[in-house]
Order: C-alpha cells, then structure tokens, then sequence
C-alpha cells in the first residue's frame, strides 16, 4: 500500500513537471513580401505585410463582450489567446508614376491590432478562431515612410505615388474562422475543411477553404504553441490550402467606409476594368519546422487578381517564432 503510494505521488510529480515544461507563450515575426516569391520579383498590389505577434493560454473565465463573441471549442479545447501588431502596404502596378493609372491599385497602408482566441479540440477534430481587429488606414498607417525608407535601405526604386494614397479612416472588425477535420491518413495526413466570415469597417464577405497537412509529431488540432515547439524531437509539416473568396466590401481597395470613395475603380482603363473583383481565389503552400523553442516557415502565396483585368499575383511568407 505504502508502495504504491509513493508511485502515484512520484508519477503525478513528473506529471506536474512534465505539464509545467510545455511552452506556455510565443511571440512571432512573419513577413509577407513579394520579393520573396519564386519567380520574378515584383512590387505592386498587395506588396507587403508585416505582423507581430503574442500568444499565451488562456486561463479562466472571462465575462465581457469582447469574449462573449470569442467561442471555444469545447470543455477539453487548448485556448489560445493572441496579440498582435500588423502593417499592410498595396502599391499600383507601376510605382514610378507620380499620379497611379486610374483603374490600377491605389496606394492603400493599414496599422491594426488584433486580439484573437485560437480553441483547439482534439477529440473532436475541431478549431474556432475568432478575432477582433482595430485600427486605422492612409497615412497614419505610416505605410508611405515605412515603404520609402526600407527601399531607400536596400536600393529599390523609390515609390513615387504615395501621395495619392486612400484616406484616413477606422477599421474595426469581427472574423470568425471554423475549421472540421475530414480525414485522417496514418496519423500522418489530415484533411480539413473550414469557412470564415468577415464583418466590419475593414472588410466583409466569407471564404471557404480546404487544409491538406503532411505533419510529423503533432495534430492540426494540437495547441497552436506545441504545434511551434518541440521537447528535442524535429517537428516538420507541408500544408496546402486552397480558398474561394467572396468579397462584399474591402476598404483597402475601395476606399474607407467613413470617407468618400475614389471613383478611379470604375474607370476603364486599357490594362483592366478597374472593378473589384467580388470572387477570388488563392493557394498557400508551405513548410514548417519547429526545434525545440524555435520555429520556422516559408509559404508561397498565389492570389487571383483583387481588381478584374488585372495580373494574378504572388507573395511569399517568412515567419519565425519563439516559444517559452
């Protein structure tokens, strides 16, 4: 009896420190640039974006409206909480021009934050992801400076047209992300289907997707922390992810909700229509790697183009994480 006391004292002492050991936070740097994509590099259209970002576990309850909207994904979910910081610059297909073609991209830059609750349940092969998101766009965003200063560092071409960027207005919205597991192969490939919808001053309309996962050492459905980090072993993953977009209303590419709208859009130009384009689609694919506290992933991103008329359009991914 005295025995197997100490054994289940002993086993629930490692159990604690085993539990305490996991990585409980991470913080981020991903970059989307279409420098990086294989092919010839270009600038223009959405040309840049850069995010920070923070995720802890969520502990406990909370009973404000923020997280009223904010699901989790049952009572054995891994909860997530994040913080992030992201600019966003889209740039005419020929930046050299003072005055962009009407018809083209405007020169649009956006700063928001957001903060997001990412619940994982395994069992039930089930995420919900949910986001609030606030912050402004046109020149506040300081994406005019940021541009201008980081080609002037690395000797690009100067953007000439930023002063004819969209005007200064608030974004504020809601996302919500739904994702269900369709199959699983050997524990080794899974496949996933999701949808996502978007309401607010920034954008609305929904998206539907599907996740194909090559994955070694942990699950899709895994806390999105362990799926970055590793105890010794090499975790690795190849994703592919096909969506369709539906898009009602993008203040990036329309002008903001609050200001007057450009009219440049509904021009006929000789290169397109300059009319959005309500239904797009895109392709991801990327690999990952996580050693120990460490992560790394490179994607791919191939757009179909956002304005009709207009070259499709590619951008590539580079985000580094650290977990503690």
């Amino acid at each position: 009896m005295k025995t197997n006391f100490l054994f289940l004292l002993l086993l629930s002492f490692m159990t604690t420190e085993y539990l305490a050991a996991q990585p409980q936070r991470m913080f981020r740097i991903s970059e989307d640039n279409d420098a990086f994509k294989l092919g010839q590099i270009t600038d223009k259209a959405y040309t840049n974006g850069t995010r920070l970002e923070y995720f802890h576990r969520k502990k406990g309850e909370s009973k404000s409206f923020v997280y009223s909207l904010m699901p989790e994904a049952g009572n054995e979910s891994y909860n997530t909480l994040g913080w992030s910081i992201e600019q966003i610059m889209i740039t005419p297909t020929d930046i050299s021009r003072t005055v962009p073609e009407a018809g083209d991209y405007h020169y649009s830059g956006a700063l928001f934050f957001t903060h997001g609750l990412q619940s994982a349940n395994k069992a039930r092969k089930l995420n919900l992801i949910s986001e609030w998101v606030v912050g402004v766009m046109g020149p506040p965003s300081l994406a005019k400076e940021t541009q201008i200063w980081v080609h002037e560092l690395i000797g690009s071409p100067r953007p000439m047209g930023w002063d004819h960027q969209l005007s200064t207005d608030l974004l504020f919205n809601y996302n919500l992300k739904v994702e269900k597991g369709l199959a699983n192969f050997y524990n080794f490939v899974e496949v996933v289907g999701g949808v996502q919808a978007s309401a607010g001053t920034m954008l609305n309309g929904v998206s539907a997707y599907g996740v194909v996962k090559l994955a070694q050492h942990h699950s899709y459905f895994d806390d999105v922390v362990r799926q970055h980090s590793s105890d010794g072993k090499i975790k690795w993953y190849v994703i592919i992810k096909p969506t369709v977009d539906v898009i009602l209303y993008n203040a990036l590419l329309e002008g903001g909700f609050f200001s007057a709208h450009p009219t440049s859009l509904n021009s006929e130009v000789e290169n397109g229509s300059g009319d959005l384009g309500r239904v797009g689609s895109r392709l991801d694919m990327g690999v990952g790697v996580a050693v120990g506290k460490f992560s790394l992933s490179l994607t791919q991103k191939a757009f179909s183009t956002l304005i009709d008329g207009l070259p499709e359009h590619n951008v590539g991914n580079i985000t580094v994480g650290y977990a503690w």
